[in-house]
């Protein structure tokens, strides 16, 4: 067993795309920013200090020299044990009746669209969620022999109660919701789809809005989360505190 001790949540300069690109074996954190089409670069220390860093500064600082990593650590790797949660559905919008999106989504039970209504404080009625049109997982880390932290984008398929006409002139009547979230997996059960209430969980002391990459080190989990609106991309460190079963 083990639990999630939150040690720090480090903002990063910009607003936009993070992904990590190692983790060093004293904890430095490296990790790159994408914004604007700009690169930007650092490494941050557990104490959220920043060690080093380079930016292209919207272009003012053109082709700066990257960032060395150091020769031992832990880097990303793609996801291989949890891809069992890929699904690839219907369009962003279209019309339901014409492309049977009833067929192409995974469907939500009633209890689920309820939960779901509440959890996420839609706006929305219960009723008009059709079920998840999209899943793609961007990251995995283990975290015990068959256990994982994955980080995943989701689309909710959802109808319209009035079609409406598109950027592209053509009429639609469901629309599509893109979520970010990031769960546990159980990798030996091989499930291609979890309980929303697992999917949905809540990490001690942070509310993740968009994970898109994650690393376990040293008794350490830490979660990339790309920024948005007026929310600065950022860094979440965990410390993993294991304990034996009890017998």
């Amino acid at each position: 067993m083990h639990l999630l001790k939150h040690l720090i949540t480090i903002p990063l300069p910009h607003h936009e795309e993070c992904r990590f690109l190692m983790v060093g074996d004293d904890l430095t954190i490296y990790i790159e920013e994408v914004y604007d089409g700009w690169i930007a670069q650092h490494a941050i220390n557990c104490h959220g200090e920043v060690l080093a860093s380079v930016d292209e500064d919207f272009g003012r600082q053109p082709r700066p020299t990257l960032l060395s990593l150091p020769a031992r650590g832990k880097k990303p790797t793609p996801p291989t044990v949890s891809r069992a949660l890929n699904f690839h559905g219907p369009r962003q919008q279209g019309m339901r009746e014409d492309e049977r999106i009833a067929d192409m989504v995974r469907p939500l039970s009633i209890e689920s669209k309820l939960w779901l209504t509440k959890k996420l404080a839609l706006s929305m009625p219960p009723f008009l969620l059709l079920g998840v049109a999209e899943s793609h997982v961007l990251a995995e880390a283990r975290l015990l022999t068959d256990e994982f932290v994955v980080c995943r984008r989701l689309r909710l398929a959802y109808a319209l109660q009035q079609p409406k006409i598109g950027t592209d002139q053509q009429p639609y009547d469901y629309d599509t919701l893109v979520l970010y979230v990031a769960h546990l997996y159980n990798g030996a059960a091989n499930d291609t789809e979890l309980p929303v209430e697992q999917v949905f969980l809540d990490w001690p002391e942070v509310d993740l809005q968009r994970p898109v990459d994650c690393l376990v080190y040293q008794d350490h989990l830490f979660i990339a989360e790309c920024g948005m609106d007026d929310k600065r991309a950022s860094v979440h460190v965990w410390q993993i505190q294991r304990h034996p079963e009890v017998t």
